[in-house]
């Protein structure tokens, strides 16, 4: 990930996020969606997800700038988008 802009890692996220929901049955979810990207439960703790920096923080902030940009509905971050208007 160390080459790859804000826009890329964006991008890829969505794609990940796309390629689980054409699966039957599936469900999307922070977890797998990281795990999709390669990225381990290890790194996802509570901790690592509001770091600020790293793998774990830097995919709550794509699904958050996919959510505010309305191209997902993400659990626990559409809602409070929603709620601020459009």
């Amino acid at each position: 990930m160390a080459d790859t802009t804000s826009v890329e890692w964006v991008a890829k996220v969505f794609d990940a996020i796309h390629a689980l929901t054409i699966r039957p049955l599936s469900t999307v979810s922070l977890f797998g969606v990281g795990e999709s990207l390669g990225v381990s439960r290890e790194q996802m703790t509570e901790d690592q997800l509001t770091a600020g920096e790293g793998i774990g923080s830097a995919l709550v902030q794509a699904l958050t700038d996919l959510a505010e940009l309305r191209l997902v509905v993400v659990p626990g971050v559409s809602e409070t988008e929603a709620s601020h208007g459009p």
